[in-house]
């Protein structure tokens, strides 16, 4: 599992296209690698003209901040170093926020996503969906879906490693916040990654995968989340197929790391 913790496998992930590892003294400067590169112009465009109901996964606040940079021109926007620069600064201010929000406040600190209609989507809420009191992994694993439900309570035991990724969710490029937890013990581990933050089209992934010894057989528990209720209409099928194609094969790493630990 050390390839999990260390970051390694996402460098060989084909999935990834850039990561970056994130410690308790992190700052939004540690997130700089995460921006648009200098000739992404439609990128920068389609999200400095987001409001909510797009494709984005924003708060309001963060759709406030962009409309801001937006009109901060009277002449209107152009593509040059300057215009890249305030984009970037403003995206690493957001991944930073949501970062040090989720690692003091674990799954309440997930700042809503701004939909239309003044509607909105807790993404905290759907993460926390996915390991219910009364599922077979809370049962056999109690203490990990506790880690799993409360963090950053109850994870003393708990080995921890956070990054932002550039990586293909559901198809498409995308830009997350990753956490990657273990849960060691004698005759048992836990491990999962769970994707806390996405920037578009999918609003929350988690991968979990327990480990159990019992009597002269070994106990297994998968479960694979994905909540991505923008995913609709005709070509939602075959990219949620695709989705948990993706994630079956995360699961399978999973599995191997823990069987080889």
């Amino acid at each position: 599992y050390a390839d999990l913790l260390s970051g390694r496998s996402l460098k060989l992930d084909p999935m990834t296209l850039a990561f970056g590892k994130l410690d308790e003294n992190a700052i939004a400067a540690d997130f700089g690698g995460a921006g648009f590169d200098a000739d992404d112009k439609d990128g920068i465009e389609a999200l400095l003209l987001a409001r909510p109901g797009s494709p984005f996964n924003l708060s309001k606040l963060e759709y406030r901040e962009l409309e801001a940079l937006a009109s901060g021109s009277a002449s209107g926007w152009t593509l040059n170093e300057q215009t890249v620069g305030a984009v970037n600064g403003a995206l690493a201010g957001l991944l930073y926020r949501r970062y040090r929000d989720y690692r003091r406040d674990g799954l309440d600190g997930i700042a809503p996503y701004a939909r239309g209609n003044g509607q909105q989507v807790l993404p905290g809420e759907l993460l926390r969906l996915a390991v219910p009191p009364d599922s077979i992994l809370a049962d056999e694993f109690p203490d990990f879906a506790r880690a799993l439900l409360t963090y950053p309570r109850h994870s003393e035991e708990l080995e921890s490693r956070f990054y932002w990724v550039k990586q293909y969710i559901a198809g498409e490029r995308n830009l997350a916040l990753m956490h990657c937890l273990f849960l060691p013990g004698d005759d048992f581990a836990g491990v999962a990654m769970r994707w806390y933050y996405i920037g578009r089209g999918t609003d929350a992934a988690q991968v979990l995968v327990g480990l159990a010894r019992q009597d002269d057989a070994t106990l297994m528990i998968t479960a694979e989340q994905l909540a991505s209720p923008q995913l609709t209409g005709v070509f939602a099928g075959r990219r949620r197929r695709r989705t948990h194609s993706n994630l079956d094969a995360v699961t399978a790493r999973l599995f191997e790391a823990l069987r080889n630990h």
